[in-house]
């Protein structure tokens, strides 16, 4: 009989002190949403950025080929094209035996002497 006195006295006690808890886990939980929908707003507008950025160094990749090809001009005057295409030529046969021949790099260490 005892026992069951002891759980009933526990069940009272946990009912009174319930609505308190609920109370501060009601708060508590508030201010978890609270936190994650600022911090998933902080998120969007940093991927939003980042996104921009990506999109600006593109552009500016876009214009490289009309500086690259100004600057060959002055270097190379009327012959910039022809230079141009064998430089593209070259760079592709070294590319493509890279690609096919997978070769071993030589290491890059520096020479202490």
């Amino acid at each position: 009989q005892w026992y069951q006195r002891r759980v009933r006295a526990n069940i009272s006690e946990y009912s009174e002190n319930s609505s308190t808890a609920d109370a501060e886990l009601a708060d508590e939980l508030a201010k978890f949403f609270k936190q994650t929908s600022e911090h998933r707003v902080k998120m969007k507008e940093e991927r939003q950025n980042l996104s921009r950025i990506q999109l600006e160094k593109v552009n500016f990749g876009m214009n490289d080929h009309i500086d690259r090809a100004g600057k060959l001009s002055k270097l190379y005057g009327a012959h910039y094209r022809e230079i141009a295409s064998l430089e593209a030529k070259l760079s592709l046969q070294y590319e493509t035996y890279c690609d096919e021949n997978q070769p071993i790099l030589w290491p890059v260490l520096p020479l202490k002497l």
